[in-house]
Formats: C-alpha cells, structure tokens, sequence
C-alpha cells in the first residue's frame, strides 16, 4: 500500500493532464476541494428543440449488436463503470462540480486488483481504446507513468484520455474474449483491428435436422448444426459446393422431412444428385453416413475418407451393384486429384495453422495456412488496420485473438511468425476453444521455421498486389475526376460528392440516402439514411428539399459549433440528385437560401426516359446545375452519366446507380 501511495500524486497529476486540467500543482493543491470549472466548459451547449432539428433524430445508422458477455460483473461506484452504455458527448460541467479530471483520479483509485477489461473514452466520451488486463490497477495505471518509454502512439493516447470505464471479470481468458467482443463492436481508434469487419460466410451443415443439408451461413449460431470456416473467398467456397453436391448426392431441396417420406423424387435424383430421401430411396443411416464423409472433406480429411470410399466400392461389387460400385469409384478418383493438387507439407500428418504477416507503413496483410494431416488444404489473408509504430508481437496478439474468436476449428499447433503477448492466457483460451490442448510456437529452424518462411514470402506478394490495385485505382479515380469536371465545366475537380436519392411506398415509408465518395472512392463511414416526416403522399421534390435542407442546416449549425459535429460540417464539392429538372430545382433553391449555392449541383435522369416526341433526353443540370448559372445543357447522356460513373468508382455501369442512391429504389 505505500508503494501505490507513494506513486499516487504521480499518476493523478498525468490523468489530470490527460483529461485537459493545465497545471499539475494546481490540480494538488485543490484535489479535496471542487474545481472551478473552465471558461470553455462553464458555457455548455445551447440545447437543441425537440423538434427543431430532423437530422439529428432521424438519422437511423445502424448501430452494432452490443456484447453481452456472460459472468463478468462491472464494478466502480461511478454509473460509467457499471455498465458500457453507447457513449455520449462530453457534457459541461456547472461551477462547483467534480471536473473530468477529478472523476478519472478517483476511477483510478478505485480500480480492483482483479483481471478485467478497460475502456478509455476521449473528451467526447468516444472509445478510443479497449485492453484487457491480469491486474485492471497496475495495467491501467502504467498509462500515466513512465510514459517517456512508451511508444509515440501510446503517448498520443494517452494524452486523449479523458475517462474510462472498466468491467471485472473472473479470469484472464474471459477478459480476452469481452476484449475480443468490445473491439469488434466499438472500433477504437487505437486497437489493432482487422480492417473488414463484414461477416465471412460459413457451411453449414444441418445436423439439427432429419436428413441434414449443406447450406451457407453468415453467423455461428449454437443450434446443433456444424460450421465450416469462415471463407474469406467466396468464390471457392462456391466452387467447393458445387464439387461437393457433385460428388455427395446429398439434398439441396427445404422440404420438412420430420414426418412420413411421401413426396415424389425430384430431377436431382434422377440424375444422382441426389439419394431422394424425401421418397424414402435412402435410409436415414446411410444418409448421415453419406454426410460424416462429407463433413471428413470439408475438413480435409482425404486419408480417412478415401479408405471408407474404398470399402465400400469392394461391398457394392461384391452385392453385384456394380453402378452404385462405379459412382463409388468416380468419387474416389475426384477426391484423389483433388489430394494430389495439396501439397505436402510435412510427413507426420498434423493439423496446423501457420500465420505470418507482411506489412509496409500502416497497412499489413495477414497470411494462414491451414494444414489437416500434414497436408496444405487451404489459405486466407486478410488485411489489418494499425499504425506504423505497432510492434510485431501487438499485431501478431490482435489478429490471434481476433481469428479464432469466429474460427471454426483450432488446430492442436499453431505457428507464428512472432509471439503472442501473454502467451499462458491466449493458450488457455484456445484450448477452452478446441476442447484439447493448443501450443503456440515461433520456430527459429528447421522444418517448421521453413512452413513460416513460404507464408511470409506468400504475405509479401499478396501485400504487393494490394499496394499496386490501391494505386491503378487512385489513378484511374484522379483520370474519372478531371473527366467530371471538364463534362461538367466545374471550377476544380470534386474531391467529395454526396449523392441523394428518395425511396417511398406510394408516399408512405419514405427515407432518403446519402452517399458519399471520396477521392474517386466510396466513403461508407459517412453514408447516411434520412426518415422523411414533413410528407406522408407522394411528392419527391418536396422529400429532397427537406432532405437538402436538413442535410446543410445541420452542417452550418456544426461549423458555428451549435450543436456537437457529426460530420455534416464538411461540405461536398460536388451534389448528385437522382431525379429530373424538378428534384434538382428544388434542392437549388433550398440551397440558395442556406447560401450554399455556390456548391455545384446535378440531376441525373433514371433508366431511358423519352421526351413526348420520342426522343431520348439528357440528364437535367447543365452550367446552371453544376456553377449556379444559366440553365444550359452540358454535354449529353453519355459525358454527364459516363463521367459520374468513373467517378464514383471507375468500374464501369452501375457504379453512377450506387452513388445516386445505394439502391434505395
């Protein structure tokens, strides 16, 4: 107790610092008494009608399913502590309260010397970092001292750090997977994360159901059922259905098979595809047994399958069903090219998982073999965000974590091209994951070093082929952005473009898109949907002036600092209205009277619309939509339409159809 005592004032003076008090000294000599709070905090916000402002309430982003973890108890007397709610600006204080600062020396006082997980918010109450901890008070103190050894990026975080939150758990591994879990929802600005966080699909296989399918699946559910993956390549996971239904005759059909086998046996049958169990053409034991062999190819396992397809070739010749014995045979010489295209990797059939990674500045490509019974059956790669000053062993730890939180199967050995950062925890969780024991091993020689050293070099080339796409597709988006601008006669070439299109049922559930690129690229972290509420029958040009208005109504009162900013304040260079003269004319004019009317504007005309004689038109917009001068026409469908379609993507039709409105239609 002397020690921490001894160390206190040092850690409250840097989480002062961290949380914006100026001095040090100042904030001990008034610790036991209520600060007096700052002049820009002393002011807070002018509060905003509840019905004054749409934009705020009605935009409906998609928020992520929050964590609820099972077993671990939020501790701290503070609110904040006891439970991880969505985080909410940072609010002013009134004279006489306990300042920001002073709230997150007391957390620091009371933090348990227990294992846990631990959220630092910054001054706008936003996840900055997530991190879990075998003792939540030396780990979460070390941030506020001894920092001159930190990396730059910790010193950095640490100086954002305005609060934190905390939850206690009952052991290390449950501290890793709530980590795990809260970095996947939150998206900290300072965690090593995988950069696509979609949903990789899985197979799945019904074993909760009489006669069991192969489906594909997007989420591991505990319903009985088995899940292969997940597949980072959908293309070959597609290719291995197809090979498998071609070589499995198993059911593809949704039909409810629970009860008595009377329908009638579809083509699949027909054509051995399929073993017509709805017709009762196969009993139930030599159906399941037919998905065990199944169930042995998604996993690899080619040296059991291919005895038991053997097996039973020699007992179908011996009964004299010699077209059953030939079906038996072509699958096994499918199966056995498919074994002979798996290279070799080592000779004592072991299941293995063998991870490297390649990594220039901040971006980093993760590369995983997978080997079942020492043969390479399939690799992954996947790409990272972190910054340059991660060292090797946080990402290698990240992606660990992050991987076989969703795998389906953990091998018994696990090589890695650098360690893990507290390797005793990682392995017990695998181990928990896979129901035996997992090693984690960086090999230094030999054969096992080799296997690292060919998924290194395979991380290098496919990193390469990243970094020269990244660059053909800022080229081909800077050739589409001077194409815009000259087809449009615009004063530079629009570096943001915000696209708006309205989607209703015959006036009723009407909501309007925003979609928004970038330097020639889609920017989905700033598209947004609109819920219309001033209409309730059809009048689209009503809906996008209200959408129109909102939109920049909202973006002025953020550059004033009104009301809290939300990326409205940033203003495009370029507008697209999906619709004709009179969709672009009203959100002209709703613009001129928000003085925005410099930001050029077009309307871009949907499908092959004709004027009443018959002859095609061109889009609406011209000088006038583009600079807000005279309403000539600029160019014809195939500049306005062709130019807009290189420049929100640069891949051809379809790509002018996304940016007017991501498909609301």
């Amino acid at each position: 107790m002397r020690k921490n005592d001894a160390k206190g004032p040092d850690i409250e003076e840097r989480a002062a610092t961290a949380a914006g008090e100026r001095d040090p000294a100042e904030a001990r000599a008034t610790a036991g008494e209520p600060a007096e709070a700052e002049p820009a905090e002393a002011e807070p916000a002018e509060a905003e009608p509840a019905e004054a402002e749409p934009a705020e309430a009605e935009l409906a982003e998609a928020e992520p399913a929050k964590v609820e973890p099972a077993g671990p108890e939020p501790v701290g007397a503070e609110p904040a502590a006891a439970e991880l709610a969505e985080a909410e600006p940072a609010k002013a204080e009134p004279a006489g309260a306990e300042s920001p600062a002073d709230e997150l020396r007391e957390k620091l006082k009371r933090l348990p010397d227990r294992p846990g997980v631990y959220i630092f918010k910054n001054v706008a109450g936003e996840p900055i970092y997530v991190g879990k901890a075998v003792s939540l008070r030396n780990r979460v103190r070390s941030y506020f001292t001894s920092l001159h050894t930190q990396s730059a990026k910790v010193r950095v975080m640490a100086a954002q750090i305005a609060d934190l939150d905390f939850i206690v758990t009952d052991s290390e591994v449950e501290a890793l997977i709530l980590e795990a879990n809260l970095i996947k929802e939150k998206k900290p600005r300072y965690n090593v994360r995988l950069r696509d966080d979609k949903a990789y699909p899985y197979l799945k296989v019904t074993w909760n159901e009489r006669f069991p399918r192969v489906m594909l699946a997007r989420r591991v559910a505990n319903d009985g059922a088995r899940y292969f993956g997940p597949y980072t390549n959908t293309t070959a996971m597609r290719e291995t259905v197809r090979f498998l239904r071609k070589m499995f005759p198993v059911r593809t059909c949704s039909l409810d098979l629970s009860g008595e086998l009377n329908y009638r046996p579809c083509l699949l049958y027909h054509i051995n595809r399929c073993g017509a169990p709805c017709a009762g053409k196969v009993s139930e034991e030599e159906y399941n047994a037919l998905m065990e062999q199944v169930c042995l190819f998604l996993e690899g396992r080619h040296d059991q399958l291919l005895p038991d397809l053997y097996e039973q070739m020699r007992a179908a010749a011996a009964k004299l069903e010699y077209e059953r014995a030939a079906r038996i045979r072509d699958q096994i010489r499918s199966l056995e090219a498919v074994a002979e295209r798996q290279k070799v990797v080592t000779t004592k059939k072991e299941d293995q998982d063998i991870i490297g990674f390649a990594r220039q500045d901040d971006v980093v490509c993760m590369q995983i073999f997978h080997v079942r019974d020492g043969r390479l059956i399939g690799r992954e790669h996947y790409f990272m965000e972190a910054d340059a000053d991660d060292d090797d062993v946080e990402i290698m730890t990240a992606f660990v974590e992050q991987h076989y939180q969703t795998a389906t199967f953990v091998p018994r050995e696990i090589l890695l091209q650098a360690p893990v950062r507290e390797p005793e925890v990682v392995e017990g969780w695998l181990r928990e994951r896979r129901g035996g024991a997992v090693r984690l091993h960086v090999p230094k020689r030999g054969e096992k070093r080799r296997l690292v050293e060919m998924v290194l070099e395979n991380a290098r080339i496919v990193l390469d082929e990243q970094l020269a796409q990244l660059a053909r597709r800022s080229e081909e988006a800077a050739k589409a952005l001077a194409h815009l601008a000259e087809a449009l006669n615009l004063p530079a070439e629009p570096q943001r473009i915000e696209c708006f299109d309205i989607s209703n049922i015959m006036g009723n559930e009407a909501v309007a898109s925003m979609v928004v690129f970038e330097d020639g690229q889609p920017k989905p972290a700033d598209y947004r949907r609109f819920r219309i509420r001033t209409k309730d029958t059809p009048d689209d040009y009503a809906m996008m002036r209200e959408v129109i208005e909102r939109r920049f109504r909202r973006g002025l009162r953020e550059q004033d600092g009104e009301v809290e900013d939300r990326g409205f304040s940033v203003f495009p260079d370029l507008v697209v209205i999906d619709g004709g003269k009179g969709q672009l004319n009203a959100a002209r004019e709703v613009m001129r009277e928000l003085g925005v009317d410099d930001i050029p504007a077009i309307g871009l005309a949907e499908g092959t619309e004709r004027r009443p004689d018959g002859s095609g038109s061109r889009p609406w917009g011209g000088t006038e939509a583009a600079v807000g001068g005279t309403e000539a026409a600029v160019g014809g469908t195939e500049a306005a339409v062709g130019g807009t379609e290189a420049a929100v993507g640069g891949s051809g039709a379809g790509a002018a159809a996304a940016a007017a409105g991501a498909g609301t239609d």
